[in-house]
């Protein structure tokens, strides 16, 4: 008696398959995407604060000026330390990722002045 086998069926097992390897690569790109820009984002931030906080370190309160640059440009302060000449920023935002793992916050630093 002869066996005979059939492929009847294998074109669909290797297309969910290689269907699924698509989509899992196009979330994972999409989850990877997301962090790059959180932490572009931070550090913009981080940036037009610290410039913003050395702009006033002679005629106000550089911290309250950075915090309020940082916050409109949608990230957190996390840290403020001015000398006498310089101001020393840190901002933070949430990783985009930590909804579903847990994962530490995106900081950032920046530093302006003399």
């Amino acid at each position: 008696m002869k066996r005979v086998f059939s492929d009847c069926g294998s074109a669909t097992v290797t297309s969910v398959a290689l269907s699924l390897l698509l989509i899992a690569g196009t979330a994972g790109s999409l989850i990877g995407i997301q962090t790059v820009v959180a932490a572009r984002r931070t550090q913009v931030a981080a940036d037009l604060g610290a410039l913003a906080g050395a702009g006033v370190l002679e005629s106000g309160d550089p911290c309250v000026t950075a915090a309020a640059v940082i916050v409109a440009n949608g990230a957190q302060l996390a840290t403020c330390v001015v000398t006498t000449d310089a101001i020393r920023i840190k901002t933070s935002l949430p990783n985009p990722i930590s909804r579903w793992i847990p994962l530490p916050r995106i900081v950032s630093e920046a530093r302006a002045g003399n």
